[in-house]
């Protein structure tokens, strides 16, 4: 009696069945669709954003042709310009609370203004915040913004107790393209790191202490659009042709060695051959 066995294919079943993510949303749909309509091809399922941005009626954001989301005014996705703050989140079907996990965002371009508003103050906090938000509601925040001291991009990683973390920033051209931004991290331990890839460069670490996150619940895009919240006041930061277009955002839960070993086991099972 005689067994045979293919290595390569066992390797190969192994990597397609811990390729799946667990929420992940592309954005690759036809111009005109709002937020809450783009399918989660994640194994969580049903998760969905919990609406569309808008402003009495006025599309604030759409897919374009390229199949981006995006923030501000973009004519070929139907979106306006933004004019006040907003807040969309997707609550996971079922909320993480252990093992090792994968969030990331691509922002595919933006363009940003700096210029003096009609009262004469300086834009200030232009841009998107996506965070993490556990069971408790507190929240690892990943913020994308414009501020008034350097008028530059930049992604800023910041957290609230019991989360916590050494917050720090990067900053970038406010017309540009490609920015990849992560968190990884152990929900057992509570550790977490960040890290951005600009244009392709690689990842550079930002966070490397972070601690206390151990249970997703949400993932929450915030829509910063009102520096003040008073409208006699307000900067109104966004421009009327400023845009952010966000490729995808993913969650990937990563497979823990014993699944690794069990998934190893069960392929080989499958794939032994007897042979006389």
């Amino acid at each position: 009696m005689k067994y045979h066995l293919t290595t390569a294919l066992i390797l190969g079943l192994a990597a397609s069945a811990s390729a799946a993510l667990y929420e992940d949303f592309q954005f690759r749909d036809d111009a005109g669709t709002q937020l809450s309509d783009t399918t989660n091809t994640g194994t969580d399922g049903g998760a969905s954003w919990n609406g569309n941005i808008a402003d009495s009626g006025t599309t604030q954001g759409a897919v374009d042709n390229a199949g981006n989301f995006v923030v501000g005014y973009n004519a070929a996705a139907g979106s306006a310009a933004i004019t006040k703050d907003y807040s969309k989140k997707v609550v996971l079907g079922t909320a993480l609370t252990s093992g090792s996990f994968v969030f990331e965002y691509r922002l595919d371009s933006w363009d940003l203004e700096a210029t003096a508003t009609a009262n004469g103050t300086a834009e200030n906090n232009q841009g998107i915040t996506f965070k993490l938000k556990d069971n408790n509601g507190k929240t690892v925040n990943l913020l994308s913004a414009i501020t008034k001291k350097n008028d530059k991009f930049k992604a800023r990683h910041s957290s609230n107790n019991p989360i916590t973390a050494t917050a720090k920033q990067k900053t970038f051209d406010l017309a540009g393209s490609d920015l990849v931004v992560r968190v990884e991290g152990n929900l057992d331990t509570g550790a977490f790191t960040t890290s951005y890839n600009y244009a392709g460069g690689g990842f550079t670490d930002l966070i490397t202490d972070g601690a206390g996150l151990t249970s997703i619940k949400e993932i929450v895009l915030s829509v910063e659009g009102d520096a003040d919240g008073n409208a006699s006041t307000a900067t109104n930061p966004w421009e009327s042709n400023d845009f952010i277009a966000i490729d995808y955002v993913t969650l990937d839960v990563v497979p823990e060695p014993s699944s690794t070993a069990l998934l190893g086991l069960g392929a080989i099972a499958l794939l032994f051959r007897r042979k006389k």
